[in-house]
């Protein structure tokens, strides 16, 4: 469309970061009923359930809190899938991510 009309590169350029950036920062909006966003937060103020981000944005997932405690164990003891990381290891994964921020930053 933008092709068709004088528009400048620069003019182009600064409407195409502007979509860009309304598309990326764009949150569809919740269906939720009142109803169910009251029971969400009474279900909240109870220890013994816990609420775990979905995979599916549109999902609520409600876990006892037990079983999601079990499962989150047996998954840091698993060694077969998983091996415990040195500190030294940690460390530069670690300093090698916060150069790449810094580097991003500037």
């Amino acid at each position: 469309m933008l092709v068709r009309t004088g528009t400048t590169e620069d003019e182009k350029h600064s409407i195409q970061q502007r979509i860009t950036f309304l598309l990326m920062t764009h949150q569809p909006a919740k269906c939720v009923a009142k109803n169910e966003v009251k029971a969400i937060k009474e279900l909240r103020t109870d220890n013994r359930i816990i609420i775990p981000p979905a995979d599916d944005e549109r999902s609520t997932v409600f876990m006892n809190r037990e079983d999601y405690d079990k499962k989150a164990k047996a998954l840091i003891d698993d060694r077969e899938s998983y091996r415990q990381a040195q500190n030294s290891e940690a460390k530069a994964v670690s300093n090698q991510l916060k150069k790449l921020v810094a580097e991003f930053k500037r």
